[in-house]
């Protein structure tokens, strides 16, 4: 747990994409009507499915051909290393599907690890959930891999089926900050409500409430720690920088993650990035085959104590 680490890079965001239903071309069926019956059906079997599998509501509406609407996304980005998070704009509100109200299953409980004997190790993503998630949750359920997300507050809202696909795949939440900023530039009281609209976020869509915390860009201190320490959050930083941020490119993400893999390490990849989901199929797979069990944050830590930082095992 000693060593110092350098501020993380910051990384190119992707705006929350726009999400809305359209209605099918024609005139709507008559109530009561065969048709209408079976659109009722079908929009309610996939709601219901959704909430089961766990998938994120992009992911299922878009595949299902059940259900009679289209799904309309649009997303943006930025380029650069040192853009702020994009967040939803003073006095809107994120446009719902349907199946955001419908309640997740409940959370896989995480199984039992001892990393005093086995050969553990965490992956971590930060900066979502975003356009990609849905993804690296169908690649990290395929691998039966449990990961930990570091979520951005901003964000929660635009994706809350994501986040509860997130706890019922086992995987561990964290907060990641509200809009993304250096909590050491901020005044204590700032920090507090970076933190606690974040906790709130996470809370309303899954229904827990977060006890790591990964400060942005790595930035803390004392005066920081003993924030979170208020808020009953640990600090957790890494040890491995895959800097997918920087490269956006499979083969240098896969090979920084697995030269830097050690017993007990942390390694920092963002979600938000489609070469990193692409390139967690690889890394996972390397990994496995020198002996390596992938583990959540908390699994590795065991019990982290608030307010404390923490690079690795």
């Amino acid at each position: 747990m000693n060593g110092t680490q350098g501020p993380e890079p910051r990384s190119a965001h992707s705006r929350p994409i726009q999400v809305s239903y359209a209605p099918q071309s024609g005139p709507a069926p008559m109530a009561g009507s065969g048709r209408g019956r079976r659109v009722a059906f079908g929009i309610t079997a996939t709601v219901a499915a959704a909430a089961m599998i766990g998938v994120g509501a992009v992911s299922w509406a878009h595949r299902s051909p059940a259900a009679a609407a289209q799904v309309e996304v649009s997303s943006t980005s930025t380029t650069g290393s040192h853009h702020p998070v994009s967040t939803p704009p003073a006095g809107t509100a994120p446009v719902t599907l349907v199946a955001h109200r419908v309640p997740a299953a409940p959370a896989v409980p995480a199984a039992k690890v001892n990393c005093n004997v086995k050969k553990c190790i965490a992956l971590t993503f930060d900066d979502g959930p975003g356009p990609y998630t849905h993804k690296l949750l169908g690649e990290l359920a395929a691998a039966k891999v449990e990961a930990t997300f570091f979520l951005i507050g901003g964000n929660v809202g635009h994706y809350p089926s994501l986040v509860r696909a997130e706890v019922a795949g086992g995987h561990a939440v964290g907060n990641h900050s509200w809009s993304h900023p250096q909590l050491t530039l901020l005044s204590s009281s700032a920090v507090a409500r970076e933190v606690a609209r974040t906790q709130t976020a996470i809370h309303h869509a899954a229904g827990i409430t977060p006890t790591l915390m990964r400060p942005p860009y790595g930035a803390v201190n004392p005066r920081v720690l003993g924030v979170l320490g208020q808020h009953h959050l640990s600090a957790v930083l890494w040890n491995v920088d895959t800097e997918d941020w920087k490269n956006r490119s499979v083969s240098i993400t896969t090979q920084r993650a697995l030269a830097g893999a050690r017993p007990g390490a942390i390694i920092l990849m963002h979600d938000i990035h489609p070469t990193t989901v692409q390139a967690v199929p690889g890394i996972i797979k390397a990994l496995k085959a020198r002996g390596y069990t992938l583990v959540t944050v908390p699994q590795l830590l065991g019990h982290p104590v608030a307010g404390h930082k923490y690079f690795n095992r």
